[in-house]
């Protein structure tokens, strides 16, 4: 709707032309009596146009007039008066007045004319404003256009029918190794020879033909680098007038050589990496997430009795037992919730052979795969296998004749004490012969001790090592131990680590010492420190702590002042993973062991693995 301001200083006129000029409902009128209140709110609104009577006590309508332009220089107005004089309308039009009506017969016929003209005049200023509006734009964009041109990383011209430059930008002319002004006017082949080498046929044959040339690539040197071979990315368009005649050619040229050199990089990159995932005697595959396989090389299709391509593109699950033996799924699901990568052995058999795979999966996010992918190795251990199996039996056979050698031994050591009891009533009355009795019953003693310490010694690496829950081991220890009021406080032990079956037995034993040695003890800590490089188990109390003269010694054969077997049995047991244990407290403060165990024979527990 068209806001008008109506300043009149008859209060009739006022009332009868808001009512004429709403009527039609396109125009909204407000009055005033007086153009010097209505002066001072105009900076404060927003009208379309303004009808103002001459003749008005204090400002007139000419003074008013000045009053407005000063404020709002192209606002319509129009002068309405009873005042018939012809040098006030000239001089109101002089001033900038649009329109000049001199008041007198049909209402309805005058008001519906300023009407129209208010709405005519109304047309023409927004259709004006529409005209520099779209020039504005148009010339944004020209200077947009003009920036993308003349500062592009590209090289960009228009040549003429007579294979003339007319436009280049500064990247085209630095190709050509000249400055622009040698370019412009002249014709292609003679301002850049070297540039009508590379592409004078595809420009003549646009020219000719009217048909655009597009991603044609070629590769030549520009004369500030005559050494240097670059590779370049051309397009040619023809470009037409409205009646569709050509009349000249849009070139541009895109440096392509950075990108060239990097898929060249990359192509020797992987046909490295290929060669030589093609020559491992390993199965190498990676999967994606839906467990679909991306690669397999030569040795996993062998090693799987299948074609590569029949493999390729399909899940897991869709591609037969033996893969699903290969690839677990559950393996794959938790290096992808996990980020973590996960190991185990497979199985593969067929009606003929029998394969042991160990199996490692890598998470593999990179460039160009947000999703993820896992890498797989699998290597065949089947040699392994058998060598541990025929170790395996022959610790059996070793432990079986020990065992034998032992009850034995046993045996007669039970008929030494028996001898020996009897004995004893011999020697009571000479002191001489109860030295000698305590000598020997010490010694059959010690014996016992030795052939007990071989039952347990036997069973140690005679099983392979499993993934064991510290948590657990340290809970069922502290319960069969009787620890009173000692508390046993853990941090971050919610792990597995991978050792040999008897670790249960290195974490009893010191906890037991921890009780037995330590005196005034109140708490055990166990604590993972994943802070360095080092993973490190620490074991710690509050204690008397360790002498700094048996530190080393503790872990010897027969040190302590019980059997002498438990500390040297928990470093053996230990050795099997390659884990070494030392003792860091302080005496008088507490003992403190740090087991030290390589990265890869820990990982977080989770109880769906």
């Amino acid at each position: 709707m068209i806001s008008v301001l109506y300043v009149d200083d008859e209060p009739e006129f006022l009332d009868i032309g808001k009512i004429f000029l709403e009527k039609s409902g396109k125009l909204k009128v407000d009055t005033f009596l007086s153009a010097d209140i209505a002066v001072k709110i105009l900076p404060f609104s927003q009208y379309d146009a303004i009808v103002s009577d001459y003749q008005m006590p204090g400002m007139d309508g000419l003074a008013f007039l000045s009053e407005v332009r000063i404020i709002q220089p192209d606002i319509p107005f129009i002068v309405y008066t009873g005042q018939g004089r012809e040098e006030v309308a000239i001089q109101a039009l002089n001033q900038g007045a649009d329109f000049y009506l001199l008041k007198g017969g049909s209402p309805k016929i005058q008001f519906g004319e300023i009407e129209n003209f208010i709405l005519n005049l109304s047309a023409r200023e927004h259709q004006k404003d529409k005209i520099i509006s779209e020039k504005r734009k148009a010339e944004e964009a020209l200077s947009l256009l003009q920036t993308l041109y003349e500062y592009a990383p590209f090289g960009f011209a228009f040549i003429d029918q007579d294979m003339v430059f007319i436009h280049v930008n500064k990247a085209l002319a630095d190709m050509s190794g000249r400055p622009r002004g040698d370019l412009l006017g002249r014709r292609v082949k003679e301002a850049a020879p070297h540039l009508w080498t590379l592409c004078g046929d595809q420009i003549h044959g646009v020219l000719q033909a009217g048909d655009p040339i597009l991603n044609f690539e070629v590769n030549g040197n520009i004369p500030s680098d005559p050494g240097g071979i670059r590779n370049w990315i051309m397009n040619f368009y023809p470009v037409r007038r409205r009646d569709e005649d050509l009349f000249g050619i849009g070139l541009l040229i895109i440096d392509n050589t950075s990108r060239k050199v990097v898929e060249q990089a990359l192509i020797v990159s992987e046909e490295r990496y290929r060669t030589l995932a093609e020559s491992a005697e390993d199965a190498i595959f990676i999967l994606g997430r839906e467990e679909k396989l991306i690669y397999i090389n030569s040795y996993g299709s062998h090693l799987l009795a299948r074609n590569i391509n029949d493999l390729i593109g399909r899940t897991i699950s869709d591609s037969g037992s033996m893969v699903e033996d290969l690839i677990h799924s559950d393996g794959i699901r938790s290096v992808f919730s996990t980020g973590l990568k996960c190991s185990y052995d497979a199985e593969i058999r067929t009606s003929d052979w029998q394969r042991w795979i160990e199996v490692l999966l890598i998470p593999m996010p990179g460039y160009n795969n947000p999703s993820g992918q896992v890498l797989g190795i699998g290597r065949d251990v089947t040699r392994r296998k058998y060598a541990e199996s025929g170790l395996l039996n022959a610790n059996r056979k070793l432990n079986l004749l020990s065992s034998i050698t032992r009850h034995d031994i046993i045996n007669q050591i039970s008929l030494l004490f028996i001898y020996l009891d009897n004995l004893k009533a011999y020697t009571e009355s000479d002191p001489d012969g109860q030295h000698i009795y305590s000598q020997i019953q010490q010694s059959i003693h010690t014996i016992h001790q030795q052939i007990e310490f071989t039952r347990e010694y036997q069973e140690i690496g005679v099983a392979t090592p499993v993934w064991q829950n510290l948590h657990n081991m340290i809970q069922r220890s502290a319960q069969s131990l009787p620890i009173n009021n000692i508390k046993i406080e853990e941090s971050e032990t919610d792990y597995e680590i991978y050792a040999d079956s008897l670790f249960e037995k290195v974490v009893y034993n010191l906890i037991e010492n921890a009780i037995r040695y330590g005196d005034k003890i109140t708490i055990i800590r166990w604590i993972i420190d994943r802070s360095d490089r080092i993973i490190t188990l620490i074991i710690e109390d509050d204690g008397i702590g360790i002498p700094v003269e048996d530190k080393e010694e503790i872990f010897s054969f027969g040190f302590g002042q019980h059997t002498g077997f438990g500390l040297f049995m928990v470093q053996e047991i230990l050795s099997i993973t390659n884990m070494t244990i030392r003792e860091t407290g302080v005496p008088g403060e507490g003992a403190r062991f740090e087991i030290i165990i390589p990265q890869e024979y820990l990982r977080p527990y989770y109880e769906d693995i």
